[in-house]
């Protein structure tokens, strides 16, 4: 009897014991399901990321694509679209300086001319042309080039001709002053009642006109021109340094002159 007693009781508090209740049920599928949303949402995002990625990125107002440049490892950077650029060095001269396209000759392509008059140590003094922009040097060529006795050091070769300009190449011992009577003369001229022969008269260069420069060595129709534009626009030359501010005149032909001016 009493264990029938107690087997029914065992039954009735199986059949009555509580199950999860209903509200915590619901909490447990709305958790889920929004795991599972999120889940899906940040899925479908990373696949559209990774298929169809932003075209352009905005630059500055205006749209530019993304591209990727990839560098060569050279020194010249190729550019996105795989053209590249190249800087071309100036090219040199026939003589190896940089300038303008120059004739099979050497000299300068141009069709400007300038006479000049070669005189001095040349092999064949005389009147040339050449293309303005020529050298001194191309002067030289033309003429034949220089004597065995030729003092190239005393002018500068390098120095641009002009229009009309007598150019002058010295012998050597020409730059020096000029010499004096020897004693045999000097006598002689005691003895005949003579006084030996002055020296040349040296030329002002603030007073002298174009003729009177042209006497000097170097110095043709142009450069006398320029010479006497300059002392007009600045005044007299105080020094021969001052000289050298006139174009077309450069240190070799100063040391040519500063034995033959004065400038009072």
């Amino acid at each position: 009897m009493d264990s029938m007693g107690s087997h029914e009781w065992a039954d009735q508090s199986a059949r009555i014991a509580p199950g999860p209740a209903p509200g915590r049920l619901r909490v447990l599928i709305g958790r889920s399901a929004a795991i599972v949303l999120i889940l899906g949402a940040l899925a479908w995002i990373s696949v559209s990321l990774l298929f169809n990625p932003p075209p352009r990125a905005p630059v500055g107002g205006q749209d530019i694509p993304l591209q990727v440049i990839e560098s060569t490892g050279g020194p010249e950077a190729q550019e996105a679209d795989g053209n590249t650029e190249t800087w071309d060095a100036p090219q040199e001269s026939a003589t190896g300086q940089e300038g303008g396209p120059r004739e099979s000759n050497g000299l300068p392509a141009s069709g400007a001319s300038a006479m000049v008059h070669m005189i001095g140590a040349v092999k064949n003094p005389g009147v040339y042309s050449l293309p303005l922009g020529s050298r001194v040097l191309d002067a030289v060529k033309l003429a034949g080039g220089l004597a065995k006795d030729a003092a190239p050091d005393a002018i500068n070769l390098a120095a641009e001709v002009n229009d009309g300009e007598q150019i002058r190449i010295p012998r050597r011992g020409e730059a020096a002053s000029a010499p004096t009577q020897g004693a045999d003369e000097e006598d002689s001229a005691e003895g005949n009642g003579t006084a030996p022969s002055s020296a040349p008269s040296k030329v002002n260069l603030n007073t002298a006109d174009a003729t009177g420069l042209q006497e000097l060595p170097g110095i043709g129709p142009a450069l006398s021109g320029r010479i006497i534009e300059f002392r007009d626009a600045n005044g007299p030359f105080r020094n021969l340094a001052e000289l050298d501010a006139v174009s077309g005149i450069g240190p070799a032909m100063m040391g040519n002159l500063k034995d033959l001016v004065v400038f009072e």
